[in-house]
């Protein structure tokens, strides 16, 4: 899931001043004493109709209704709807109070049956779960608070915290397969506002010795270089300090923690920052600072003004102008024009540039109007305020097609600034003549061919701009710089289509510009989000894959952006697609389909509604078939990078549906299938910011690292890995600083030849990561890339523990295949644990090194995987299953096969979520003597559970790797098959080390 675009969020409409002058009483929602229901709409689960009962609880009304559901169908969650008018976004309300009212709970869903959605957009909407079925007391009211500033479980909040809320409602979700019939009830729905905050402030007027301009603080939108404040204070020796608005999720951080620090600056600059982020004692800070003799400059934008999500009355009180909330940016397209002799002006010879974009703005009484860039948008205010001054700077540079054209480029422009600084300052301007941007063409070294032998990728987004602005080139440069500086050697870029249609717009120069640079530094490049393909989930492409003409047409899109990325002597890969998904809607089942798919499996081709729902085998081919339509597709796109001799290899990026989470009959990610097209592959599970879990971080991603190990080791692909790097629900949810850093040495751990980043940008709210974990990871990511020529050159060790995965019992749907409590289990028991695919025993005719398979939740085993199993106990191998595995009747009996009681998956998922350390300890046990029972033997294993251990070996080189998941430093010992002495380690909280016990012909890392 990627975060909602900031241009989408700066678009909404702000609270109006009647709302943000509101006091704390409640705005109601609905108490029902209307007596009607007519705003309230019922959707799916059967509802019945609804009844206002006019005393219901307390003497009040309430609104009920009667939900039901039958054991088997499509249906599963209910809703009860109301639209709502004018109603702020969940970042203006504290709580959410109502009653409700409940006869029944059983068939309600355990997690996230009860909950109230609040809808911002058409696919935008929160979830806040306010009971649970289990404590829900059936027939009687009761009170429900849900907190909105303090939610407990965010996810992705900012997709929908600034939005309107458009509708109110109340779904119940039904656990699959369950029947259900209940009365709901509710009363007095309420949602109360957060306190005011935005007061009146009379500053503190501390006097401050004035020396001129020697020193600022440019507090700017991290992507805003296009201003060149920096360059400007800097040409009249300035020293300068910045600090950035990274979005409105994050402060500013390393803002001046005092008044005596902030009045250490003779000029603070605003540049387009929304003072949202600001709390309430920065910006007394600030008022203080001007009131003291300070120069402050605020500088226009598409965040700020009347474009800010929320500007405090005390900033907007100091300004020399006034401005509607709600309004953005217009554009102008003016000359600017100079008004009645003012110092800044003086000299400045008016050019023909012209001002993009600016804020309509009302000047104030006590403001003077230096220049417009038209009658409604003064283009430079000042005014005196107590000590200091204060200059409104208006505007926004736009130079994405063309940088020669725009005011902000020009020397006229940066004396004007320059002049405005030294006014600030409190001297009398004296800049002249500043020459303006001049883009750099800059004609790095040729690049040296990537060697792949012996790198070990590690890759960072290289945005070169953000929420509509750019950056030059100088902050290109410091930015791979600072990437370099933080373990990477690879960037990922993205644009590539544009590269190819339009190379000449300054946008796609600078990109380039940022490209060779990274490239003349040593590092590679990869294409990221590039749509290679034209496969959806949701409709047929153009042309059937199956038609004579379909690769013909596909190259018309696909083959300029394989010739956009040749001149790249280091370039990667191009990513075929990102998260590919497919559904039934994909092929478009014309006649080459039906003959496909009666050639390949004897029968016609039918629709998923003409399939029963028992017919097992139906199902699997269909899906199959679907998978085969994409790959036939992917295949396709791989034939034409061939023929046009494309010099970068294909990527695809796949999530947690494509290692068995996901029912198949709704859609499929089938990584088996369409990875044999592509040059690398990698998936994206984030274990911080989607937590499956909170007691075993890795769970999930744990699992996918042993289904994509499996495939890409039989396919001979690299794998890669997505390094959780945001804090997107930031500060509602603070992740460790470590965090990063832990799942980029598990990564390495689990076998990745390659890891990437996920998501390293400059201004975005709901992406990037705090200065703190950015410079942790970066102190970690440089011992790996230390490390990495080793790296390159080695596989995990193979296990001789697999945990079975079937294949084809996935392919017929139903439910979703991904016991990752189970392999957890075997993973911590044994120390290691491999997948055993099904396909990939198919196509290799056995289990190759594995001593003990383990099957839970296999009930559909094909004949051919039947016969591979028993020809594996017969070989000596040994199985290991509990009760929810179906074993074929040759194989019931036979003393080859460990039952345990039960289910596996079950029993460790209640004692890791109770917790109950007995519990864990005692399955622990069980498997630890089940396994040298069978005479198995791990390659490295930790006495802590813990710490996670692998041994990667290749070329005569042998490294451990150790990874603790505990939140506290460790100190184990490590025992590795074939050595007498162990390992005794010291392993900080949530992080890694690299230990090589046999270094080949390399040095240590």
């Amino acid at each position: 899931m990627k975060p909602a675009c900031i241009s989408a969020i700066l678009a909404v409409t702000l609270l109006t001043d009647a709302v943000l002058a509101a006091d704390h009483r409640a705005t109601v929602i609905d108490d029902f004493t209307s007596g009607k229901s007519t705003d309230w709409s019922l959707s799916g689960l059967g509802a019945k109709g609804m009844v206002i009962e006019t005393n219901a609880v307390a003497g009040l009304p309430a609104l009920r209704t009667t939900i039901s559901v039958p054991p088997t169908g499509t249906l599963h969650a209910g809703f009860l709807t109301k639209k709502v008018k004018n109603l702020p976004g969940l970042w203006r309300w504290e709580r959410l109070t109502f009653r409700f009212k409940l006869s029944n709970t059983q068939g309600i869903a355990a997690e996230k049956g009860i909950v109230c959605r609040l809808r911002t957009g058409p696919a935008q909407f929160t979830d806040l779960p306010f009971a649970e079925p289990q404590k829900v007391r059936p027939g009687t009211w009761q009170e429900a608070v849900v907190r909105l500033d303090s939610p407990a479980n965010p996810r992705n909040i900012y997709a929908a915290y600034f939005h309107p809320i458009q509708e109110f409602t109340f779904r119940l979700g039904v656990t699959e397969g369950c029947p259900l019939e209940t009365e709901f009830s509710v009363a007095e729905i309420r949602l109360w506002p957060k306190p005011a905050a935005d007061g009146a402030y009379e500053p503190r007027i501390t006097p401050r010795k004035n020396g001129g301009l020697r020193k600022a603080l440019v507090i700017t939108h991290a992507a805003a270089s296009f201003y060149f404040v920096r360059e400007t204070l800097e040409a009249l020796n300035v020293t300068v300090e910045r600090r950035f608005f990274r979005g409105l999720h994050f402060p500013i951080f390393g803002f001046p923690a005092t008044a005596r620090k902030l009045r250490e600056y003779d000029l603070v600059a605003l540049v387009d920052v929304d003072p949202y982020v600001l709390t309430r004692s920065e910006i007394e800070r600030l008022c203080d600072y001007a009131a003291s003799g300070g120069g402050l400059l605020f500088i226009g934008g598409a965040n700020t003004f009347g474009a800010a999500r929320f500007f405090p009355r005390v900033l907007a009180e100091m300004l020399p102008a006034t401005f509607e909330q709600g309004r953005p940016p217009i554009v102008t397209k003016r000359i600017p024009e100079f008004g009645e002799a003012h110092p800044i002006t003086d000299g400045i010879v008016p050019g023909s540039r012209r001002i993009a974009l600016a804020h309509r703005l009302t000047p104030k009484a006590c403001a003077t109007v230096v220049a417009r860039a038209g009658e409604k948008s003064p283009l430079l205010l000042t005014r005196g305020f107590h000590r200091g001054r204060i200059v409104l700077l208006n505007g926004a540079p736009n130079v994405a097609e063309d940088a020669n054209v725009d005011y902000f480029t020009s020397g006229e422009y940066r004396t004007l600034l320059a002049r405005t600084c030294q006014w600030l300052a409190n001297q009398q301007p004296a800049a002249k003549g500043l020459a303006g941007y001049t883009p750099n063409h800059a004609d790095f070294p040729a690049a040296q061919p990537l060697d792949r032998t012996g790198f070990f990728p590690i890759a960072s987004w290289l945005p070169t701009g953000d929420g509509g602005y750019l950056l030059d080139e100088r902050s290109l440069r410091e930015h791979v710089d600072d990437l370099w500086e933080h373990g990477f050697n690879t960037v990922a870029i993205g644009g590539l289509r544009n590269l190819a249609r339009t190379p000449s717009s300054n946008r796609e120069r600078l990109l380039d510009y940022a490209t060779r640079y990274a490239q003349s530094r040593g590092m590679a490049v990869m294409f990221e989000y590039t749509h290679l393909t034209d496969l959806k989930s949701d409709g047929p492409p153009r042309v059937c894959v199956f038609a004579p003409n379909y690769k013909d047409e596909l190259a018309k899109q696909v083959r300029p952006q394989l010739d956009a990325a040749k001149p790249y002597a280091r370039a990667l890969s191009v990513k075929i697609l990102d998260e590919p998904t497919a559904g039934d809607s994909t092929p478009d089942y014309c006649e080459l389909c039906r003959r496909e798919f009666q050639t390949h499996y004897g029968r016609p081709l039918r629709k998923r509604t003409d399939i029963p729902n028992d017919d097992r085998e139906g199902h699997r081919q269909l899906t199959e078939f679907v998978s085969h339509y994409v790959a036939r597709g992917y295949d396709a796109i791989r034939q034409i990078a061939r023929e046009s001799s494309a010099t970068a290899g294909l990527l695809l990026t796949y999530m947690g549906p494509g290692f068995g989470y996901a029912d198949t009959r709704r859609g499929v990610e089938d990584p088996f299938a369409w990875s044999r097209a592509a040059d690398f592959v990698d998936f994206d599970v984030y274990p911080y910011f989607y937590p499956v879990s909170q007691n075993v971080r890795m769970l999930q991603a744990h699992w996918c690292f042993g289904v994509q190990r499996a495939i890409t080791e039989h396919l001979d692909k690299p794998a890669g890995f997505y390094v959780e790097l945001d804090d997107r629900n930031y500060p509602f949810q603070i992740n460790p600083v470590e965090a990063s850093s832990e799942c980029a040495w598990t990564a390495v751990s689990q076998g990745c030849r390659y890891l990437n980043s996920f998501i390293h940008v400059l201004c975005r709210t709901g992406s990037g990561a705090r200065p703190e974990r950015w410079g942790h990871l970066g102190h970690e990511l440089r011992k790996i890339r230390e490390a990495g020529p080793m790296l390159a050159r080695v596989r995990k060790a193979p296990s001789p523990l697999a945990l079975y995965f079937p294949h084809a019992q996935w392919m017929s749907g139903g439910r979703k295949f991904a016991p990752a409590y189970s392999y957890q289990l075997l993973l911590r028991a044994f120390g290691e644990c491999d997948i055993a695919h099904e396909q990939v025993a198919a196509e290799r005719g056995g289990f190759g090194p594995v001593k003990m398979l383990a099957l839970v939740e296999a009930d559909f085993l094909p004949p051919a995987a039947v016969a591979r199993l028993a020809s594996f106990v017969r070989g000596g191998g040994t199985l290991l299953c509990d009760d929810t595995t179906t074993l074929p009747a040759e194989l019931r009996d036979n003393p080859a096969v460990i039952r345990f009681a039960g289910s596996l998956e079950q029993q460790f998922r209640d004692a890791v979520e109770t917790p109950n350390a007995k519990a864990c300890a005692d399955l622990l046990r069980r498997i630890r003597e089940a396994t040298s029972k069978a005479g198995l033997t791990p390659h490295a294993r930790a006495d802590d559970d813990n710490v996670e251990t692998s041994v990667l070996t290749g070329e005569g080189i042998e490294l451990l790797v150790a990874v603790n998941h505990a939140p506290r430093p460790v100190t184990t010992t490590v025992r590795l098959a074939g050595r007498s002495a162990p390992l005794r380690l010291r392993l900080e909280a949530r992080n890694g080390t690299l230990v090589v016990t046999h270094p080949g012909d390399n040095k240590k890392p």
